[in-house]
């Protein structure tokens, strides 16, 4: 029987990172289809990691400032930072948003389904798991506003929109990719570990060079 999403969403949160521990059984079964068992990392530290993500999930803000003339905000680039750690553990980090009118953090209220589609995915990736490559289209909304998003500001999310080249650390080696990122297309930054993860960013990259010739063909014609 296929497992049923929900998009029902987590319950309020407020701090500059959150993780959802909650969220753990959730996870469990998402992967569980693929016998892969799973065991959450409480502690926020790269300390004994072997593999780490970072991509964006969707959730809601609100801002609790009553002085503030924001109620609150949605975004669909709320940043997110997965670690793998031995024998298919994790945590999952989600940076929190600061209102654009009163500069304060906001309560985050996360998109579950979201969360759980990325999370389960890199599991599943990191298990050796054979993935179809997961695109997200562009989605129509107001800029990722770097300044007041958490991810950002702290380093751990460099935005893809800010860079014009991607540095990969593969096995212990820096290595740069020559061509500039197309930016309105791919907003998600790999923090590689493995060969196979910096290949996978080398196949994204040139799928969106692709996609960015069709484009320029189309409007020649249009």
């Amino acid at each position: 029987m296929a497992r049923k999403k929900s998009s029902k969403p987590a319950s309020p949160k407020e701090g500059e990172t959150l993780m959802f521990p909650s969220l753990h059984q959730t996870i469990v079964k998402a992967v569980s289809d693929d016998n892969i068992t799973t065991w959450f990392q409480e502690n926020d530290s790269d300390e004994g990691s072997t593999n780490a993500y970072t991509t964006h999930v969707m959730g809601r803000f609100k801002c609790n400032n009553n002085a503030c003339s924001q109620d609150g905000w949605s975004s669909k680039k709320v940043a997110i930072s997965i670690r793998g750690y031995p024998r298919n553990g994790y945590n999952a980090v989600v940076f929190n948003q600061r209102c654009m009118a009163c500069k304060r953090l906001g309560t985050l209220t996360l998109d579950i389904e979201s969360y759980v589609d990325r999370v389960a995915y890199r599991l599943k990736k990191w298990a050796g798991v054979a993935m179809e490559q997961q695109y997200y289209a562009p989605k129509e909304g107001p800029p990722h506003e770097r300044d007041l998003c958490e991810g950002c500001q702290s380093g751990s999310r460099p935005m893809i929109e800010d860079i014009q080249h991607v540095a990969v650390d593969v096995n212990g080696g820096n290595t740069a990719c020559a061509a500039p990122v197309p930016t309105d297309h791919y907003h998600q930054v790999i923090c590689a570990k493995s060969a196979a993860d910096h290949l996978e960013l080398k196949q994204a990259l040139f799928r969106f060079v692709l996609i960015d010739l069709a484009r320029d063909v189309a409007l020649s014609f249009g």
